[in-house]
């Protein structure tokens, strides 16, 4: 529990960091094949609100099963 991170914490921030955002060369090729914005903003955020929905679900299961 060193500087307030908890084993909670600490699975958050592995499952969350599995599940983000790609990397900027992933966002400019998905650009270069689709040609469109649109696309590449869905391809970068996807990514992002499935691991914060995750993160989320594992942390209300954790804290439920206390």
């Amino acid at each position: 529990r060193g500087g307030g991170w908890t084993l909670l914490t600490a699975v958050n921030l592995m499952l969350f960091s599995l599940l983000h955002n790609p990397c900027s060369t992933t966002i400019y090729t998905i650009y270069k094949e689709t040609r469109s914005a649109r696309w590449t903003t869905v391809a970068s955020l996807l990514p992002v609100a499935m691991g914060i929905s995750v993160c989320f679900l594992v942390a209300q299961v954790w804290r439920l099963l206390q």
